[in-house]
């Protein structure tokens, strides 16, 4: 796996989307300081997850281009990572990519997403994926500026996740850690879960006798619900089957009646089809008998004319003789048409009268039929409404009794309950009980003195351990600084006398080698024996600068002949034994010699020269001087009469003199340090052995207490279970007593329950006798209504009969008067023409023509036709007589169909009311079915055929004392109890569930336990082994190693021991910067050899290397190329040549980045070409 590329945009300073293509396995980043050549690291960090705080900035928004001269501000950044996983070293589902990309995008609203592959993700997905890989949260695959001091100067528990990382145990850890979360919330919800459990056990079995109890009474309280419902069922399906017979009959009476009023209809239809053919018949006869008359006037006028015309005036006389008789005739018909208009006028009027009072009285008649109806019909209402409270009269009597029947066996039950009581109070004794607790609680007392004796002894040695161990830690600590300083002083003293030796000559191979030869090593060179007052060295090293390294030997004679064995060096010898007296006299002047203190004579070295504390005063003095005589000023200027002497510049021996005193001072310190030391690691080791003794004392003390603890918890566990047992005795006596009270109370209370029900009954008993006699007086006045009212229906009915016959009598003379009417105008009519036919004869006697041929014809004619007329007439007569004989027929029939139909709507009438009872009984059964909880077809459905009135009414009473041995029931104790065990077996699967998810969570971190032990302590060998090649390579020697600060390869920390070749320090921490820095390097690719990350980024981590280094650096870098990505950011030319593709980072427009990427071998080959 490797990284292919790194996309930026806006992103810091690359505000252009950038691409930086890895083709090689070392690419070298450069560019000038600040063209953003570590924006390219802070990238990979951004992509990988990291904090503002890891990306230089205080907020994620400051990452994102914040604009330049000319360029505006940007709001988002995109940084996206391309990785080469042909070799699917990213494993899981992402395994079969050959390419996974890494995109994070930022915005300024502070909003962070990441994209796995341009799928968005959570920034543990990125996290989870690089785990184990040295690109995680404790990444060593980005070495940073300043990074390779903290990876090699880190706390050993910093550097042991650096191990973890490289073993691949860190997503161990991290699964570990929140495994250890969930051990600790399954732990503290099944401690929850228990104490739950353990109340709804308690719970559960008082709620389970209750709930056993309701359940019996619900199941006897349904089957009676059902017992009833299908009594109700039976009843009701006996008052169906009346009602369906009932209904039959009165299906039949109606269509009887109904066949009655059709027929009374057609009757009605007949008879008045018959006075209308009776009236046209009558009108018929009229007129027949009108042409009749008119006729035999005209024969008679033609008779007469005959005579006339034959006898002339004789038969015209008597023509008119017969006229004159006609006429009279006629005047009499008339006369007598005329009374007996007048008495049928009469008639009818009292026929009128006689109809009108009829029709008054059928209608008062009506009126109280009407009324006699309405009195039967509210009759009905009261009848109904008296049922109605009549059944819950009955039915609160029922209830009544069954209270009675209850308070009594409920009286019964208290009574034998109250017994039982009192004979289990007499049973409870608790003074054994307390006995054994005051002999528990005395062993408890002593017990728990133990305890506290022992407490006082732990806590005294806790305290004493807690000051011991503060002693200890401060006698460590002041061991670990006095070491430091002492290192530090030895570190001081070491660089000081390399400078010495090697500004005293002693470093010279050939000098050496010719001292060794002579054996004149081991001699002292001048400037160590010289002990110069303060702030005269400079003065002491400008005179003796030519002698400072001088070998002080006491005789020269030795060297006579070996100095002509002497190579090509300069060497200078003091003989400090040698005794020279000065040969002038002494001035009053201070002399340099006087200014240094030394186990050898000076005088021979600084003889004749004095010493002034500036150039001021020495040329003052300078005239006092000898010609041999000179003078050196403090600052070192040396003079004389003739020659002054300036040195500023700075050699090898500058300091020389200062540098002895410095080396004596130090040996001084280091020597007192020391002691100091070796006193302080002597009290600390005493510390520490107080320390383990009084631990051992502690865990001894810590036993018998816990010992002593437990006896005491047993006591108290005893004394508990005991006073609990009394509290139980107490409290079953409190309820026992609170219980007896309470029954007591329920017996005077079901005796006033029986008291008040039992007047209640007798009130109710009262009652209901009043009720039966009400039934009587309402049955006594439906006889009464009844019979009036069929007498006032018949009289209705003679009365509308007596009407319809003076209606029918009236219309009768009416058509009389009709017809004498008719007949008067016929008569009148006649009478005119026997008066024209009598003025006609007369005038016919006064004239002699003879009409009797004429006339003959016309009397023939007359004569047919009136025969015909008057068979005609007698025909119609006859039909009319026919009219009259069926019409009376027919009202006859209508009055018989009249009487028949009133005796069919009597009875009719007391079908419906039967009918009518039966159906309110039925719905009152209907009502009680539903109330009950059923339908009734259901019911009906269900019930046995066997089934029968009795038989269940039987099972009623059965099922009724069956509840009342309940006794008191509490229907509530059913649903809880459902709720509580289902919420009790909710709790229980959850208390399992829990049980087995601890223990695969306690398997599953000794499964982490074991191979992260394993895999660490494999890891950590491996690698002290690499660490120990690679720092022998780079350093060309010397020693290094990992070493763990506990047996606890779970928890032990990790530390780093390094000694370059030559070298013995016993910390890290007295290397030099550029030590630290390869040393750093060495662990780095130790890791890297064990367990590569995809890549490497080195962020100018050759800084602190001489070019030596720099060269042993780059070696490595190319033999771990071979198989590592390494991108490394540099301004060493030597380590930039080491890259086979350069990536130059350039600023050309200020603020903004931009890239130039170059093929080494490829412009090397194009060169070349």
């Amino acid at each position: 796996m490797r990284l292919n590329s790194i996309k930026l945009a806006g992103f810091k300073s690359f505000v252009d989307p950038t691409q930086l293509i890895f083709q090689s396995n070392l690419t070298a980043v450069v560019g000038p300081n600040g063209c953003g050549k570590s924006n390219i690291v802070d990238a990979i960090h951004c992509v990988l997850g990291s904090t503002s705080k890891n990306l230089r900035a205080e907020l994620m928004s400051d990452v994102i281009f914040n604009g330049a001269n000319g360029r505006k501000p940007v709001g988002q950044a995109s940084i996206e990572l391309v990785f080469d996983n042909s070799d699917a070293r990213v494993g899981g589902e992402y395994a079969q990519y050959p390419e996974i990309s890494i995109r994070r995008e930022l915005n300024r609203d502070g909003q962070s997403n990441y994209y796995l592959n341009s799928v968005r993700c959570r920034r543990r997905d990125i996290t989870d994926i690089f785990l184990g890989t040295g690109l995680g949260n404790n990444s060593y695959a980005i070495i940073e500026q300043g990074m390779i001091s903290r990876l090699i100067e880190a706390k050993p528990e910093e550097l042991r996740a650096h191990v973890e990382e490289a073993a691949g145990t860190s997503k161990y850890k991290e699964r570990r850690r929140e495994t250890e979360n969930r051990i600790k919330h399954t732990r503290e919800n099944l401690d929850r879960l228990s104490d739950l459990r353990d109340e709804q056990a308690k719970q559960l079995s008082h709620l389970q006798r209750q709930a056993n109890a309701a359940e019996k009474f619900k199941a006897l309280k349904t089957e009676q619900r059902l017992f009833k419902a299908q009594l109700q069922v039976i009843l009701w399906q006996g008052l169906q089957e009346q009602i369906a017979s009932y209904t039959q009959k009165i299906t039949l009476q109606e269509t009887a009646l109904e066949a009655k009023i059709a027929e009374h209809r057609n009757v009605d239809k007949e008879i008045e089809l018959k006075r209308s053919l009776r009236v046209e018949h009558n009108d018929l006869v009229n007129d027949i008998q009108s042409q009749y008359y008119g006729l035999g006037a005209e024969i008679n006028g033609v008779e007469q004319n005959i005579n006339h015309a034959k006898e002339r005036k004789r038969q015209l006389e008597k023509d008119y003789e017969q006229l004159e008789q006609s006429y009279q005739e006629l005047h009499q018909q008339q006369f007598e048409d005329q009374n007996q208009l007048e008495q049928l006028n009469h008639d009818i009027s009292k026929v009128e009268l006689a109809f009108q009072e009829s029709t008054e009285l059928a209608k008062t008649l009506h009126v109280d039929l009407k009324l006699a109806e309405e009195h039967m019909h509210d009759w009905q209402e009261r009848w109904d409404d008296f049922n109605q409270h009549s059944a819950q009269t009955s039915k609160h009597l029922e209830v009544e009794k069954t209270k009675i029947q209850h308070l009594e066996q409920k009286k019964q039950s208290l009574c034998t309950r109250l017994a039982r009581l009192k004979e289990e109070q007499d049973n409870h004794d608790s003074e054994n009980v307390a006995q054994e607790v005051l002999h528990l609680t005395e062993q408890q007392r002593n017990s728990q003195l133990s305890v506290a004796a022992f407490q006082e002894q732990y806590e005294v040695i806790q305290e004493n351990i807690h000051s011991d161990r503060v002693r200890y830690q401060e006698a460590q600590q002041e061991v670990g600084r006095l070491i430091k300083e002492l290192r530090d002083l030895q570190a001081k003293h070491a660089s000081l006398q390399a400078m010495q030796q090697i500004a005293l000559g002693k470093n010279d191979v050939d000098t050496k080698t010719w001292l060794d030869k002579n054996h004149l090593h081991e001699l002292p060179r001048l400037a160590e024996g010289l002990d110069v007052e303060l702030g005269w060295e400079v003065a002491v090293e400008t005179v003796l600068a030519n002698y400072l390294d001088a070998i002080c030997i006491d005789d020269f004679t030795p060297l006579v002949q070996s100095i002509s064995d002497l190579p090509n060096v300069d060497v200078s010898f003091f003989n400090s034994n040698a005794s020279i007296k000065s040969t002038h006299a002494t001035k009053q002047l201070a002399s340099l010699k006087d200014k240094i203190h030394s186990p050898w004579s000076m005088l021979g070295l600084l003889a004749n020269i004095y010493v002034a504390d500036s150039l001021h005063h020495a040329f003052e003095i300078l005239p006092q001087l000898d010609s041999n005589e000179s003078i050196v000023t403090r600052d070192g200027i040396w003079l004389s009469a003739t020659w002054l002497k300036v040195t500023r510049s700075i050699s090898e021996k500058t300091g020389v003199v200062q540098r002895e005193h410095d080396l004596k001072e130090l040996h001084q310190q280091i020597v007192q340090l020391q002691n100091t030391v070796s006193k302080q690691e002597a009290f600390y080791q005493e510390a520490q052995e107080q320390l383990n003794l009084n631990i051992e004392s502690r865990e001894n003390i810590g036993h018998q207490l816990q010992s002593e603890k437990a006896k005491n918890s047993d006591y108290l566990a005893q004394i508990k279970a005991k006073q609990s047992f009394i509290q139980q005795l107490q409290q079953k006596q409190t309820s026992v007593l609170a219980e007896l009270s309470e029954i007591q109370q329920h017996l005077i209370e079901v005796e006033e329950a029986l008291t008040t029900a039992t007047a209640s009954l007798a009130s109710l008993g009262e009652l209901n006798d009043d009720i039966e006699a009400k039934r009587h007086t309402l049955l006594a006045q439906r006889e009464l209504l009844r019979s009036k009212l069929d007498s006032v229906r018949q009289n209705a009915n003679v009365q509308q009969q007596r009407a319809d016959e003076s209606q029918i009598r009236m219309e009768s003379m009416r058509s009389q008067v009709h017809y004498l009417t008719q007949n008067l105008i016929r008569v009148e009519r006649q009478l005119s023409t026997i008066s024209e036919r009598r003025k006609t004869i007369s005038e016919s006697l006064n004239n002699n023509n003879d009409p009797l041929p004429e006339l003959n014809v016309v009397l023939q004619q007359a004569l047919e036709k009136r025969a015909i007329i008057e068979d005609e007439l007698t025909k119609a007569k006859q039909a009319l007589s026919a009219l009259e004989d069926s019409l009376q027929q027919l009202e006859k029939n209508r009055q018989q169909i009249e009487n028949s139909s009133h005796e069919i709507r009597n009875g009719l009438e007391e079908l419906r009311l039967e009918c009518q009872s039966f159906r309110v009984k039925m719905s009152t059964y209907t009502e009680q079915i539903q109330e009950a909880g059923f339908e009734l077809e259901q019911v009906q459905q269900q019930l046995p055929e066997e089934a029968r009135v009795d038989t269940w009414e039987e099972q009623l009473i059965k099922i009724d004392n069956r509840i009342q041995r309940l006794g008191p029931i509490n229907l509530a104790a059913i649903d809880e109890f459902a709720s509580l065990s289902e919420r009790k077996d909710y709790l229980d699967r959850q208390h399992n569930d829990l049980i087995e998810a601890l223990t695969t969570l306690e398997n599953a971190i000794r499964k982490i336990d074991k191979e992260t032990r394993i895999r660490f302590k494999e890891t950590f060998m491996q690698l002290n082994d690499s660490f120990k090649t690679y720092f022998q390579q780079i350093f060309g020697g010397g020693e290094a190693t990992l070493e763990l600060t506990s047996d606890d390869l779970l928890e032990t920390g990790v530390i780093v021991k390094a000694q370059p070749p030559g070298k013995r320090n016993s910390t890290i921490h007295l290397l030099s910067g550029g030590e630290k820095a390869l040393t750093a390097i060495a662990l780095v690719f130790a890791i890297f050899s064990l367990n590569p990350a995809p890549f490497c980024v080195l962020d100018e981590v050759d800084a602190p290397l001489d070019d030596v280094n720099v060269g042993r650096f780059c070696n490595l870098v190319r033999k771990m190329a071979e198989k590592i990505q390494f991108i490394f950011i540099s301004h060493n030319k030597i380590t930039i040549e080491m890259g086979q593709q350069l990536a130059g980072v350039t600023m050309n427009e200020p603020g903004v980045s931009r890239l130039v990427s170059v093929d080494v071998e490829q412009a090397i080959s194009m060169a070349n070409a």
